[in-house]
């Protein structure tokens, strides 16, 4: 299974000190793999340790291993865990990426990119330590065919931005462990922020200046080729694609108070009309789900023992209910009891 469910915050720490309890752990903190041990680092030889941080949808993760071998199987990609992009960043040591057709030598300060939809083989020749950040391909904010021209390439490589990317994510792999759960969320979304500005800005993608002005934080020329974006619509396998996409990226950013059907439709290169279309045949809306969504995050922020002495009213407006009758109301409603009585019935 990935950590990438609906928790919204989740700390772990493993250590490995043999190679069948690495491959255990590796399957488990990231998406279903086969695994290798390389010779003389076989059985009680290996040491491996991951310190892994699941905030907002978002996995960040810090590798430290013997020499091993990888692979995401074509198999495997159909076993769960797909949908996703992962981010590294080596530290040290020396490592191989190979998916789609590319490789890329994995050396310290490396930036590489890789999709889980996807087969792919990582290779590590010695000991080396690495972060991995592990995010839904809707979160990057465009279509992930395009992104996924850039998989296995060396996204640091002379690009003004590389260093930046790197920089922000060695930096965000230390703090987020130690900020509170909606910080560290939105500094994880931030990080995803700006790979999508390098992707983007190598690609020589474009947004049209409205999705630009409600994306925020990203810088596009007018000029670039359409066929960055994707089309809002198409067949019913393309729209459910979409969807998926969409409903993903909700579920990413249920902590920002500016998630509205305007900010979704810009993140994804659509319009409005365009997003609400691609719910006309489920039996919610874009506006429905996201309260949903949050109020179901609210209920099991409620019941959490470590949360027993938030105030209500600071749960909600954590979710994005900035009005406190508001959220009671809309509590009430959904669950048929008030926030409070939800938590008294949880201790």
């Amino acid at each position: 299974m990935t950590v990438l469910g609906k928790r919204h915050f989740m700390r772990t720490c493993a250590t490995a000190m043999d190679y069948e309890t690495w491959r255990g752990i590796i399957s488990d903190s990231f998406v279903p793999l086969e695994a290798e041990s390389s010779p003389g680092h076989a059985g009680d030889a290996f040491r491996g340790r991951i310190e892994l941080s699941s905030v907002g949808g978002i996995g960040l993760s810090t590798l430290h291993a013997s020499p091993h071998t990888v692979r995401r199987t074509e198999r495997l990609t159909g076993a769960g865990g797909g949908g996703l992009f992962k981010l590294s960043l080596q530290l040290s040591g020396r490592g191989l990426l190979v998916q789609d057709g590319r490789e890329v030598v994995l050396e310290p300060g490396r930036l590489a990119l890789y999709d889980t939809s996807l087969p792919y083989e990582l290779t590590f020749d010695r000991d080396f330590s690495s972060h991995v950040m592990m995010f839904p391909h809707a979160a990057l904010g465009m279509d992930p065919a395009q992104a996924g021209q850039l998989t296995a390439t060396a996204l640091d490589a002379d690009h003004h931005l590389g260093d930046a990317v790197g920089d922000f994510l060695r930096q965000a792999a230390g703090v987020v462990p130690q900020l509170d759960p909606t910080v560290g969320a939105r500094l994880a979304r931030n990080v995803v922020d700006l790979v999508g500005t390098l992707v983007t800005d190598i690609l020589g993608c474009s947004t049209p200046e409205g999705a630009a002005a409600a994306v925020g934080n990203r810088i596009h020329d007018d000029g670039a080729s359409s066929a960055c974006l994707p089309a809002p619509r198409g067949g019913r396998g393309e729209r459910d694609r979409q969807r998926d996409q969409v409903v993903a990226y909700i579920e990413a950013h249920l902590a920002d108070p500016d998630l509205a059907p305007a900010t979704i439709a810009a993140a994804h290169f659509m319009s409005v009309r365009s997003l609400h279309l691609l719910f006309e045949d489920t039996d919610t809306t874009v506006a429905a789900m996201i309260r949903s969504r949050r109020l179901e995050r609210c209920r099991e922020e409620l019941a959490d023992p470590a949360c027993a002495t938030r105030p209500v009213a600071v749960v909600g407006a954590r979710w994005g209910f900035t009005d406190p009758a508001h959220f009671s109301r809309a509590f009430r409603a959904r669950f048929g009891v008030t926030p409070g009585q939800s938590r008294r019935a949880a201790a």
